[in-house]
């Protein structure tokens, strides 16, 4: 009933569409992205149910949470990787030296997979929303931040822009992963979710 928006937000290497789903009029702002790796589906399933159930319950505590949050959420960020079922996207470094000149004869970033060839786009990001790369930052270490060579990450990094303009901020922001099988360490017991916080 028209309580979800969805658009296309841009498209990966592969032209495969990035979509986010917009729902709630809350002056509260919560960014969510799951499927940041390509093999971890668990956070894109939950959140098609998070927002079948806010599109479309009429339970009063759905109602509230619609009034207070404007939730946006990118369900799959990483298609090309999902397609394939692995953990970086799909891109080769020829590919990123058309998609940035400037690099020409510049290493391959360190978080670069050469022989999938892709990217981990997790470690794709940068503080500095108006960062270009440069021949000379790269390859990197593990020490450095990202540089925005992803599609993927660029399209995350509008979209936080463009709400911190609608809204003045983003209140919380949730990167959903999938990571196999955790236990308490003193009693065993297994753990439903974990949360690695602050970022």
């Amino acid at each position: 009933d028209g309580k979800v928006q969805v658009e296309i937000l841009g498209y990966s290497q592969q032209d495969r569409e990035l979509y986010s789903a917009r729902v709630g009029s809350g002056d509260d702002v919560l960014l969510i992205d799951s499927e940041i790796h390509g093999n971890e589906k668990s956070g894109t399933e939950a959140i098609l149910s998070m927002l079948e159930t806010l599109g479309t319950s009429e339970d009063p505590e759905v109602n509230q949470v619609l009034e207070n949050l404007t939730i946006v959420a990118l369900p799959k960020l990483n298609p090309d990787g999902s397609e394939k079922n692995q953990r970086q996207n799909d891109i080769t470094w020829d590919e990123v030296i058309e998609n940035n000149p400037q690099l020409e004869g510049a290493a391959p970033a360190w978080y670069f997979n050469e022989n999938v060839p892709g990217f981990d786009v997790n470690r794709d990001f940068n503080p500095y929303f108006d960062y270009e790369p440069q021949p000379e930052d790269l390859p990197g270490t593990s020490a450095d931040f990202g540089f925005f060579l992803t599609n993927e990450a660029r399209i995350l990094a509008d979209l936080y822009q463009d709400l911190q303009d609608e809204f003045g901020e983003v209140d919380a922001y949730v990167n959903l992963h999938h990571m196999g099988h955790a236990q308490d360490e003193e009693t065993g017991e297994d753990f439903t979710i974990t949360f690695s916080y602050p970022p």
